[in-house]
């Protein structure tokens, strides 16, 4: 769902409750002026143009001082629906994101695995984190210029969007990371596959710096008959 497709709405019908949640969150997105950048136009950056070497620079050390994040999201989907829940961030390698209901989906980072959590179909999915676009924001020792190209770059209205897909596998897709920047702060993200769909985050009222309880990240398969088997 957040980092990868998910087939969960396409099967599920919306209640009357579900509908009203969509529309308040399409209200809360426009009133903490910030709308959904998912489409909108981004230019290619000249990387020798010096606010664009300072923005780097900023969106470094803004990762390279997050401890911890605690916050609401809404979560823009391909398929035009939108989706809340609170997120948990600890760096490195840890986060959390618990979907209000009706959605059965829980995704837990543990500093190894991007754990993918199905609690209607009761099946858990584990993928190696250094895999997932989540790696880069979690990564301990975080370097823009390492591993990633800046392909797309725009600045106006005090708000900064930062478009990068990974230097090896450029046909996997690519992320857009949106700022504000002043004071430099995280505000959405949006993860773009390699058919071009297009899933963006929007955080909301976050926390920084609270200590979290480890549980957060660590998830143990309930259904599962071996012992041990996370």
């Amino acid at each position: 769902m957040l980092f990868q497709s998910t087939e969960f709405l396409k099967s599920k019908s919306f209640t009357r409750r579900y509908f009203l949640r969509l529309l308040s969150a399409t209200a809360l997105i426009t009133a903490i002026g910030l709308p959904n950048f998912a489409t909108a136009a981004i230019t290619t950056p000249d990387l020798n143009d010096p606010e664009v070497i300072q923005s780097l620079e900023l969106a470094e050390e803004f990762f390279s001082a997050l401890t911890t994040m605690e916050a609401r999201f809404i979560q823009a989907n391909p398929d035009g629906s939108y989706l809340e829940g609170d997120m948990y961030m600890h760096r490195p390698g840890r986060m959390r994101f618990e979907y209000d209901d009706p959605v059965p989906i829980l995704l837990v980072a543990d500093g190894t695995f991007f754990i993918h959590v199905d609690k209607q179909l009761k099946q858990v999915m584990h993928i190696p984190l250094g895999s997932t676009p989540a790696n880069f924001m979690l990564s301990e020792d975080l370097s823009i210029k390492d591993g990633l190209n800046l392909i797309g770059y725009e600045r106006v209205n005090g708000i900064l969007r930062m478009q990068f897909e990974q230097t090896d596998e450029p046909e996997l897709g690519s992320m857009i990371l949106t700022f504000t920047d002043d004071p430099m702060m995280l505000k959405q993200w949006t993860i773009i596959d390699a058919q071009q769909n297009r899933t963006t985050v929007t955080i909301i009222a976050p926390r920084f710096g609270d200590e979290l309880d480890p549980d957060l990240f660590y998830f143990v398969n309930p259904w599962s008959r071996g012992r041990g088997d996370r």
